[in-house]
């Protein structure tokens, strides 16, 4: 079996392209190489020259640039070589074979922000100082820019996921964004959502219509600290549930939806629970389990007490995956100690 170096296994420049509101992109999270600046910008900017950069530096095995620092590359980077297998491929985008730093074909994965605005004030996402609908401070990608892309890209993609910082829903032409997309159709769309639109039910067979799988951003089961964290009921997620669900039996049963939590000191207690309730419950197609950023006073990484009530939860919650082998399901991995060791 040959052996490569790790960073030729990332394919991301060749297959996936980030595009925030503002224009800005690149090829992961966090990651930003150039910025679209017009129309025209947005149709040749799968070749710029900081796309082409970053190929080159991968192909000639160059740490350099937003690589440097990757924090992939630091997980593996303790072993000199891996095997060359197909389960060694980044997000499932391998390279492609006779990669050229110049590719003439669009991304095969395209994750649009189309707008950083949210009508919500998350404690753990906006500074209490800031308006998360202010245009000046958050903005929303012009819808002529949203429209070059569709032409230009959609079509061609694996999977658009239309998430980001904001809730798409308050974008000024969000119905406008969604005939885009159902004209476009890629083959797989995800779209991510606070769940507090009380949407019509034409607005929602349009969603399903132009949608494969719809997320829900919830961090509790229980009413007092879902509005404590995102300040709304939460009562208005099943009701949009509960509508959705008497929409796609009637117009299209293969829809799916799902759900994202942040685990953080003040929901562990219920991680355990709401995986359960979303798998037996709420008709969960998907969970997504993810750390709190930027909130080191409710890390449960931070301390070696939490780690071990966090490492508990985590045990039932793999062990509930297993059971649920239908339900796709992201789950963070256990805490270590300083010397990689699992508390």
């Amino acid at each position: 079996m040959s052996k490569k170096n790790y960073i030729e296994y990332c394919g991301l420049p060749w297959n996936v392209a980030m595009i925030d509101s503002t224009g800005e992109y690149g090829p992961c999270c966090g990651k930003i190489i150039g910025k679209i600046h017009s129309d025209e910008g947005a149709k040749i900017f799968w070749n710029s020259k900081e796309y082409r950069k970053v190929r080159n530096d991968l192909l000639n095995n160059k740490k350099e640039g937003i690589c440097k620092d990757c924090i992939y590359l630091k997980v593996m980077i303790n072993k000199p070589e891996i095997d060359d297998g197909e389960d060694n491929n980044i997000w499932g985008c391998p390279r492609p074979k006779n990669a050229k730093e110049l590719v003439e074909n669009n991304p095969k994965i395209m994750a649009v922000n189309f707008t950083s605005r949210c009508n919500l004030r998350c404690f753990m996402c906006r500074p209490e100082n800031l308006n998360p609908m202010d245009h000046n401070i958050y903005p929303e990608m012009p819808i002529e820019m949203i429209e070059t892309l569709a032409k230009k890209y959609f079509s061609n993609l694996d999977c658009l996921l239309t998430a980001g910082s904001g809730e798409l829903f308050v974008h000024k032409k969000f119905i406008e964004i969604i005939d885009f997309i159902e004209k476009y159709r890629p083959k797989f769309v995800s779209t991510s959502t606070n769940g507090s639109f009380g949407l019509s039910d034409d607005v929602w067979k349009k969603v399903i219509n132009t949608n494969d799988l719809l997320m829900f951003s919830i961090d509790s089961f229980t009413e007092e600290l879902h509005k404590k964290i995102r300040q709304f009921d939460i009562k208005r997620i099943f009701d949009n549930i509960e509508k959705i669900r008497n929409i796609k039996d009637k117009i299209r049963p293969e829809f799916k939806y799902g759900f994202s939590y942040v685990i953080m000191k003040m929901n562990l207690h219920e991680l355990d629970d709401f995986v359960l309730k979303a798998t037996s419950e709420w008709g969960a197609n998907q969970i997504n389990l993810m750390h709190i950023h930027g909130h080191d006073d409710q890390s449960v990484l931070k301390e070696l007490e939490w780690k071990k009530k966090y490492n508990e939860k985590i045990k039932i919650v793999k062990e509930i995956s297993i059971k649920n082998k239908n339900i796709v399901m992201e789950i963070p991995d256990y805490a270590y100690d300083e010397n990689g060791n699992i508390i």
